[in-house]
Protein backbone atom coordinates (compact mmCIF):
# COMPACT_ATOMS: atom_id res chain seq x y z
CA UNK A 1 0.00 0.00 0.00
CA UNK A 2 2.96 2.41 0.62
CA UNK A 3 4.67 2.10 -2.34
CA UNK A 4 0.86 2.26 -4.48
CA UNK A 5 0.60 5.88 -2.28
CA UNK A 6 3.63 6.87 -3.18
CA UNK A 7 3.44 6.75 -6.76
CA UNK A 8 -0.11 7.90 -6.41
CA UNK A 9 1.32 11.04 -4.67
CA UNK A 10 4.53 11.46 -7.12
CA UNK A 11 1.42 11.24 -10.11
CA UNK A 12 -0.34 13.76 -8.18
CA UNK A 13 2.35 15.96 -8.41
CA UNK A 14 2.79 15.77 -11.95
CA UNK A 15 -0.17 17.63 -12.02
CA UNK A 16 -0.01 20.33 -9.36
CA UNK A 17 3.80 21.26 -9.45
CA UNK A 18 4.77 19.67 -12.82
CA UNK A 19 1.68 21.56 -15.09
CA UNK A 20 0.17 23.25 -12.31
CA UNK A 21 -4.02 23.11 -12.84
CA UNK A 22 -2.98 24.39 -16.35
CA UNK A 23 -6.04 23.83 -18.87
CA UNK A 24 -5.16 20.90 -21.19
CA UNK A 25 -7.10 18.92 -23.99
CA UNK A 26 -10.05 16.71 -22.27
CA UNK A 27 -8.68 13.61 -22.48
CA UNK A 28 -5.19 14.71 -20.84
CA UNK A 29 -7.31 16.79 -18.44
CA UNK A 30 -9.55 14.26 -16.96
CA UNK A 31 -6.36 11.62 -16.92
CA UNK A 32 -4.46 14.47 -14.57
CA UNK A 33 -7.51 15.53 -12.50
CA UNK A 34 -7.82 11.30 -11.18
CA UNK A 35 -4.33 11.23 -10.36
CA UNK A 36 -4.75 14.83 -8.35
CA UNK A 37 -7.17 13.18 -6.49
CA UNK A 38 -5.58 9.86 -5.73
CA UNK A 39 -2.58 11.89 -4.38
CA UNK A 40 -4.53 13.38 -1.84
CA UNK A 41 -6.12 10.74 -0.80
CA UNK A 42 -2.62 8.85 -0.75
CA UNK A 43 -1.57 11.15 1.45
CA UNK A 44 -4.47 10.82 3.77
CA UNK A 45 -3.43 6.75 3.67
CA UNK A 46 -0.24 7.68 5.43
CA UNK A 47 -1.45 9.00 8.31
CA UNK A 48 -3.97 5.88 8.62
CA UNK A 49 -1.18 3.51 8.73
CA UNK A 50 0.45 5.33 11.01
CA UNK A 51 -2.78 5.33 13.67
CA UNK A 52 -3.02 1.61 12.55
CA UNK A 53 -0.04 0.34 14.38
CA UNK A 54 -0.18 3.05 16.06
CA UNK A 55 -0.58 1.06 19.67
CA UNK A 56 3.03 0.38 20.31
CA UNK A 57 4.40 3.47 18.56
CA UNK A 58 6.60 5.36 20.68
CA UNK A 59 7.78 9.12 20.35
CA UNK A 60 11.00 8.11 20.73
CA UNK A 61 10.26 6.55 16.65
CA UNK A 62 10.37 9.74 14.98
CA UNK A 63 13.84 10.58 15.91
CA UNK A 64 15.32 8.32 12.67
CA UNK A 65 12.71 10.35 10.88
CA UNK A 66 14.27 13.42 12.02
CA UNK A 67 17.83 12.60 10.98
CA UNK A 68 16.82 11.70 7.85
CA UNK A 69 14.94 14.77 7.05
CA UNK A 70 17.76 16.72 7.84
CA UNK A 71 20.05 14.63 5.89
CA UNK A 72 17.89 15.00 2.74
CA UNK A 73 17.38 18.61 3.31
CA UNK A 74 21.21 19.01 3.05
CA UNK A 75 21.48 17.02 -0.15
CA UNK A 76 19.25 18.17 -1.88
CA UNK A 77 19.88 21.95 -1.52
CA UNK A 78 23.51 21.20 -2.16
CA UNK A 79 22.93 19.53 -5.51
CA UNK A 80 20.94 22.04 -6.52
CA UNK A 81 23.43 24.72 -5.12
CA UNK A 82 25.93 23.25 -7.15
CA UNK A 83 24.37 22.72 -9.88
CA UNK A 84 22.98 27.04 -9.84
CA UNK A 85 19.90 26.06 -10.03
CA UNK A 86 18.82 27.61 -6.58
CA UNK A 87 19.77 31.07 -5.29
CA UNK A 88 22.13 30.88 -2.09
CA UNK A 89 20.61 33.38 0.19
CA UNK A 90 20.49 33.09 3.69
CA UNK A 91 16.73 31.92 4.26
CA UNK A 92 18.12 29.40 1.88
CA UNK A 93 20.63 27.89 4.25
CA UNK A 94 18.77 28.55 7.33
CA UNK A 95 15.58 25.91 5.81
CA UNK A 96 18.31 23.86 4.31
CA UNK A 97 19.68 23.75 8.08
CA UNK A 98 16.54 23.55 10.09
CA UNK A 99 13.83 21.84 7.36
CA UNK A 100 11.53 20.61 10.29
CA UNK A 101 11.23 24.09 12.32
CA UNK A 102 11.47 26.35 9.11
CA UNK A 103 8.76 24.18 7.47
CA UNK A 104 10.32 23.25 4.99
CA UNK A 105 7.61 21.24 3.86
CA UNK A 106 4.64 21.34 5.85
CA UNK A 107 3.41 17.89 5.48
CA UNK A 108 6.91 16.41 6.66
CA UNK A 109 6.47 19.19 9.96
CA UNK A 110 3.44 18.05 11.00
CA UNK A 111 4.01 14.23 10.68
CA UNK A 112 6.61 14.85 12.90
CA UNK A 113 4.60 16.96 15.54
CA UNK A 114 2.24 14.38 15.16
CA UNK A 115 4.32 11.75 16.51
CA UNK A 116 4.99 13.84 20.07
CA UNK A 117 1.15 13.51 20.53
CA UNK A 118 0.60 9.37 20.04
CA UNK A 119 1.17 8.75 23.31
CA UNK A 120 -1.46 10.98 25.10
CA UNK A 121 -3.85 10.03 22.29
CA UNK A 122 -3.13 6.83 22.95
CA UNK A 123 -3.78 7.09 26.28
CA UNK A 124 -6.91 8.99 25.63
CA UNK A 125 -8.40 6.26 23.25
CA UNK A 126 -7.60 3.11 25.07
CA UNK A 127 -10.07 5.13 27.88
CA UNK A 128 -12.91 4.93 25.42
CA UNK A 129 -15.51 2.22 25.30
CA UNK A 130 -16.41 1.30 21.51
CA UNK A 131 -19.38 3.53 21.47
CA UNK A 132 -17.63 6.74 22.90
CA UNK A 133 -14.74 5.96 20.12
CA UNK A 134 -17.71 5.83 17.60
CA UNK A 135 -19.35 8.92 18.72
CA UNK A 136 -15.78 11.37 18.94
CA UNK A 137 -15.45 9.49 15.71
CA UNK A 138 -18.66 10.56 14.18
CA UNK A 139 -18.48 14.27 15.63
CA UNK A 140 -15.09 14.60 14.41
CA UNK A 141 -16.31 13.69 11.17
CA UNK A 142 -18.70 16.09 11.22
CA UNK A 143 -16.92 19.19 12.64
CA UNK A 144 -13.63 18.35 10.25
CA UNK A 145 -14.41 16.97 6.86
CA UNK A 146 -18.69 17.67 6.17
CA UNK A 147 -18.83 20.77 7.42
CA UNK A 148 -15.72 21.90 5.67
CA UNK A 149 -16.40 20.05 2.58
CA UNK A 150 -19.01 22.41 2.34
CA UNK A 151 -18.29 25.80 3.80
CA UNK A 152 -14.58 26.89 3.67
CA UNK A 153 -14.95 29.68 5.77
CA UNK A 154 -15.56 27.55 8.98
CA UNK A 155 -12.37 25.01 7.39
CA UNK A 156 -9.94 27.93 7.79
CA UNK A 157 -11.02 28.89 11.48
CA UNK A 158 -11.55 25.54 13.11
CA UNK A 159 -9.50 23.08 10.99
CA UNK A 160 -5.37 23.04 10.82
CA UNK A 161 -3.29 19.79 9.38
CA UNK A 162 -2.17 18.43 12.90
CA UNK A 163 -5.78 18.56 13.91
CA UNK A 164 -6.32 16.54 10.63
CA UNK A 165 -4.09 14.53 11.64
CA UNK A 166 -4.67 13.11 14.69
CA UNK A 167 -8.42 12.73 13.16
CA UNK A 168 -6.59 10.29 10.51
CA UNK A 169 -4.75 8.57 13.08
CA UNK A 170 -7.69 7.84 15.42
CA UNK A 171 -9.54 6.08 12.73
CA UNK A 172 -6.38 3.76 11.54
CA UNK A 173 -6.26 2.92 15.90
CA UNK A 174 -10.05 2.29 15.57
CA UNK A 175 -9.91 -0.02 12.36
CA UNK A 176 -7.03 -1.62 14.19
CA UNK A 177 -8.55 -2.25 17.58
CA UNK A 178 -12.27 -2.97 16.43
CA UNK A 179 -11.89 -4.30 12.97
CA UNK A 180 -15.43 -3.21 11.67
CA UNK A 181 -17.39 -6.03 9.75
CA UNK A 182 -16.99 -3.80 6.41
CA UNK A 183 -17.51 -5.65 3.05
CA UNK A 184 -14.56 -3.68 1.85
CA UNK A 185 -13.93 -5.44 -1.65
CA UNK A 186 -17.50 -3.43 -2.61
CA UNK A 187 -17.05 -0.11 -0.33
CA UNK A 188 -13.81 0.40 -2.08
CA UNK A 189 -14.58 0.12 -5.48
CA UNK A 190 -17.93 2.48 -4.70
CA UNK A 191 -15.81 4.76 -3.14
CA UNK A 192 -13.58 5.47 -6.10
CA UNK A 193 -16.70 5.79 -8.68
CA UNK A 194 -17.58 9.01 -6.21
CA UNK A 195 -13.89 10.05 -6.34
CA UNK A 196 -14.16 10.21 -9.87
CA UNK A 197 -17.28 11.49 -10.22
CA UNK A 198 -16.75 13.97 -7.88
CA UNK A 199 -13.45 15.05 -9.48
CA UNK A 200 -14.54 15.57 -13.33
CA UNK A 201 -17.87 16.90 -13.28
CA UNK A 202 -18.74 18.11 -9.58
CA UNK A 203 -15.24 19.84 -9.17
CA UNK A 204 -15.61 22.20 -12.10
CA UNK A 205 -18.66 23.18 -10.90
CA UNK A 206 -17.64 23.92 -7.47
CA UNK A 207 -14.96 26.48 -8.82
CA UNK A 208 -18.28 28.59 -9.20
CA UNK A 209 -18.22 28.82 -5.43
CA UNK A 210 -15.22 28.73 -3.50
CA UNK A 211 -16.14 27.66 -0.34
CA UNK A 212 -16.93 23.91 -1.88
CA UNK A 213 -14.44 21.52 -2.24
CA UNK A 214 -15.23 17.98 -2.98
CA UNK A 215 -12.04 16.44 -4.15
CA UNK A 216 -9.66 18.76 -4.15
CA UNK A 217 -8.72 18.97 -0.32
CA UNK A 218 -7.35 16.25 2.26
CA UNK A 219 -10.15 16.56 4.51
CA UNK A 220 -13.08 16.50 1.63
CA UNK A 221 -15.56 13.91 3.40
CA UNK A 222 -14.91 12.39 -0.48
CA UNK A 223 -11.52 12.01 0.36
CA UNK A 224 -12.05 11.03 3.53
CA UNK A 225 -14.50 8.20 2.45
CA UNK A 226 -11.80 6.94 -0.23
CA UNK A 227 -9.15 6.73 1.99
CA UNK A 228 -10.44 4.89 4.74
CA UNK A 229 -12.27 2.34 1.96
CA UNK A 230 -8.46 1.97 0.67
CA UNK A 231 -7.02 1.27 3.60
CA UNK A 232 -9.84 -0.83 4.65
CA UNK A 233 -9.35 -3.00 1.31
CA UNK A 234 -5.50 -3.31 2.25
CA UNK A 235 -6.06 -3.86 6.03
CA UNK A 236 -8.08 -6.72 5.04
CA UNK A 237 -5.85 -8.14 1.96
CA UNK A 238 -4.14 -11.78 3.09
CA UNK A 239 -0.80 -11.70 0.72
CA UNK A 240 2.02 -13.98 1.30
CA UNK A 241 5.59 -12.22 2.39
CA UNK A 242 7.13 -10.72 -0.60
CA UNK A 243 10.87 -9.22 0.71
CA UNK A 244 11.16 -6.80 -2.79
CA UNK A 245 7.78 -5.69 -1.48
CA UNK A 246 9.39 -4.59 1.99
CA UNK A 247 12.70 -3.06 0.64
CA UNK A 248 11.03 -1.32 -1.67
CA UNK A 249 8.11 0.14 1.12
CA UNK A 250 11.37 0.94 3.34
CA UNK A 251 12.41 4.24 1.31
CA UNK A 252 8.81 5.41 1.00
CA UNK A 253 9.87 8.39 3.18
CA UNK A 254 12.96 9.39 1.60
CA UNK A 255 11.17 9.00 -1.77
CA UNK A 256 8.29 11.81 -0.38
CA UNK A 257 10.79 14.04 0.92
CA UNK A 258 13.36 13.54 -1.90
CA UNK A 259 11.25 14.57 -4.35
CA UNK A 260 8.72 16.99 -2.94
CA UNK A 261 11.12 18.75 -1.25
CA UNK A 262 10.22 22.79 -1.87
CA UNK A 263 13.73 23.69 -3.74
CA UNK A 264 13.81 19.74 -5.89
CA UNK A 265 10.27 20.41 -6.82
CA UNK A 266 10.54 22.75 -9.00
CA UNK A 267 13.40 22.13 -10.73
CA UNK A 268 12.27 18.11 -11.12
CA UNK A 269 9.13 19.03 -12.77
CA UNK A 270 10.04 22.31 -15.20
CA UNK A 271 13.94 22.17 -15.90
CA UNK A 272 14.29 18.33 -16.20
CA UNK A 273 10.90 17.00 -17.53
CA UNK A 274 9.59 19.75 -18.75
CA UNK A 275 5.39 18.78 -18.09
CA UNK A 276 3.84 21.84 -19.52
CA UNK A 277 5.30 21.41 -22.73
CA UNK A 278 3.69 18.16 -22.94
CA UNK A 279 0.15 18.92 -21.63
CA UNK A 280 -1.32 19.60 -24.91
CA UNK A 281 0.62 16.64 -26.65
CA UNK A 282 -0.53 13.25 -27.27
CA UNK A 283 2.11 11.40 -25.99
CA UNK A 284 1.45 13.45 -22.40
CA UNK A 285 0.47 9.96 -20.53
CA UNK A 286 3.36 8.33 -21.85
CA UNK A 287 5.22 10.80 -20.90
CA UNK A 288 3.60 11.11 -17.31
CA UNK A 289 4.28 7.50 -16.65
CA UNK A 290 7.76 7.55 -17.56
CA UNK A 291 8.20 11.25 -15.41
CA UNK A 292 6.62 9.09 -12.39
CA UNK A 293 8.57 5.66 -12.62
CA UNK A 294 11.94 7.38 -13.41
CA UNK A 295 11.42 9.66 -10.31
CA UNK A 296 10.56 6.66 -8.11
CA UNK A 297 13.36 4.39 -8.88
CA UNK A 298 16.36 7.49 -8.68
CA UNK A 299 14.89 8.41 -5.29
CA UNK A 300 14.74 4.96 -3.92
CA UNK A 301 18.61 4.20 -5.66
CA UNK A 302 19.50 7.61 -3.56
CA UNK A 303 18.14 5.85 -0.33
CA UNK A 304 19.33 2.51 -0.64
CA UNK A 305 22.97 5.04 -1.06
CA UNK A 306 22.88 6.06 1.75
CA UNK A 307 21.61 3.55 4.27
CA UNK A 308 24.64 1.30 3.01
CA UNK A 309 27.14 4.29 3.57
CA UNK A 310 25.95 6.94 5.34
CA UNK A 311 23.12 6.25 7.59
CA UNK A 312 24.88 4.06 10.43
CA UNK A 313 27.57 6.92 10.67
CA UNK A 314 24.87 9.72 10.81
CA UNK A 315 23.07 7.47 13.43
CA UNK A 316 25.70 7.35 15.78
CA UNK A 317 26.35 10.99 15.97
CA UNK A 318 22.63 11.49 15.96
CA UNK A 319 22.37 9.28 19.15
CA UNK A 320 25.35 11.37 21.04
CA UNK A 321 23.15 14.84 19.65
CA UNK A 322 19.60 13.26 20.90
CA UNK A 323 21.90 12.11 24.12
CA UNK A 324 22.63 15.29 25.30
CA UNK A 325 19.72 17.23 24.68
CA UNK A 326 17.20 14.67 26.37
CA UNK A 327 19.56 15.48 29.05
CA UNK A 328 19.91 18.80 29.36
CA UNK A 329 16.00 18.99 28.81
CA UNK A 330 15.81 16.41 31.80
CA UNK A 331 17.79 19.14 33.57
CA UNK A 332 15.62 22.64 32.47
CA UNK A 333 12.29 20.78 32.77
CA UNK A 334 12.14 17.87 34.59
CA UNK A 335 12.50 19.27 38.27
CA UNK A 336 9.73 22.02 36.95
CA UNK A 337 7.40 19.40 35.54
CA UNK A 338 7.19 17.34 38.72
CA UNK A 339 6.83 20.09 41.26
CA UNK A 340 3.91 21.16 38.78
CA UNK A 341 2.46 17.59 39.21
Amino acid sequence: MRIICILMIISGHYYTHGVKYESAPLVNDIFLKIFGGFSKMSVNCFVLITGYFGANLKTKRVLPLIKDRWFYSVLVSGVLAALGAVSVTPRFLLQTALPLTMCKHNYITTFVVLYFFVPYINILLEKLSKKQFLTLLLFETIFFSFISTAVRDFSIDMYSYILWMCFLYQIGYYLHQYKPAVPWKVVMPASFVLLWVCTIFVEPLAHINEKMYFANKPNSIVLLFASVSWFGFFADLKMKHIPLINWLSGSTFAVYIIHDDPYMREFIWTKVFHCSKYLNSNYMILHFFASVLIIYVVCIAVDKVYRLTLSKPLQKLWDIITGFAEKTFNKMFGRMISNIS
